[in-house]
């Protein structure tokens, strides 16, 4: 399947496949996106590094994966080691592991560094949270960088930060607590680092329900979808912390039903009677 999949694909590389990489990363913001090349760039001085991220924007796409189409994988011009795919954040991983990898796995699964938040239920939407969540499905370690602002002032910065917290993380791929990932919330200020680093969990994130509708050129009805957010709340949480100036990592794990009382649900269950309405 390898030599058949390297020759459709049309790209050249060094030393296909991808068979010892450090850090396969990719996003949601896209191939060009500011956030991710200032990560790469860092980086590569360390590790051997994989890019595979979509062609255009995907933000919002959450764990969404392509099942009724065809995928075109593209090398990007005058980049080494760097491929775009046209579909989603979970379909350039899975191009990347079953197609330029030959199923073998990365070390570290970088996702980001998104250019806006990933606070709260932010989560359950993003690309850049699932490129993490992904990994933990195959077993990976996983981390999504996010930054508070969607127009940085000090990216440059908060690369550093993501780079040294990523140097942290590789050195305990070890004790990494299988089916975990982790998404990580940095700040737009100069000079943070690991130290600056609170393990906190999920806070909650209100948006309004906007949505605009009106008629496009050909007079077709459209709806758009555009709530802005209300406020975070949440004592101890990442939302919290990244208000006081510190990046939030929360753990977080394909099991979503880890923390939740089985018995309680149980006895709600058992104890609960039909609405009214059904009856």
């Amino acid at each position: 399947m390898g030599q058949h999949f390297f020759r459709n694909a049309q790209h050249t590389m060094k030393q296909p496949p991808y068979h010892n990489t450090d850090i396969l990363i990719t996003n949601d913001d896209g191939i060009l996106a500011p956030g991710m090349d200032v990560l790469i760039e860092r980086l590569r001085k360390r590790y051997s590094v994989l890019v595979v991220a979509p062609q255009t924007e995907v933000s919002g796409c959450g764990h969404a994966i392509s099942l009724d189409r065809p995928l075109r994988l593209a090398a990007v011009p005058g980049q080494e080691d760097y491929y775009s795919v046209d579909g989603y954040t979970t379909d350039c991983l899975y191009v990347a592991r079953s197609g330029l990898m030959e199923g073998t796995l990365p070390r570290l699964v970088v996702s980001g560094m998104n250019l806006g938040p990933n606070l709260g239920e932010d989560v359950t939407y993003s690309g850049t949270v699932a490129g993490a969540m992904e990994a933990a499905v195959w077993g990976v370690p996983g981390v999504a960088f996010s930054s508070i602002e969607r127009k940085p002032e000090h990216l440059d910065a908060m690369a550093d930060a993501a780079v040294a917290i990523v140097d942290r993380l590789m050195g305990m791929l070890d004790n990494w607590p299988d089916g975990g990932f982790v998404n990580i919330n940095i700040p737009d200020l100069p000079g943070l680092g690991p130290d600056d680093v609170r393990v906190v969990p999920l806070g909650r994130r209100r948006y309004g329900q906007g949505l605009t509708c009106g008629t496009d050129p050909r007079g077709k009805p459209y709806w758009w979808i555009g709530g802005k957010p209300l406020g975070c709340e949440g004592s101890g949480s990442d939302c919290a912390a990244v208000e006081t100036g510190h990046i939030s990592l929360t753990p977080l794990h394909i099991d979503w039903g880890r923390g939740v009382s089985g018995d309680q649900w149980q006895n709600l269950f058992a104890t609960g009677t039909p609405d009214k309405k059904a009856m």
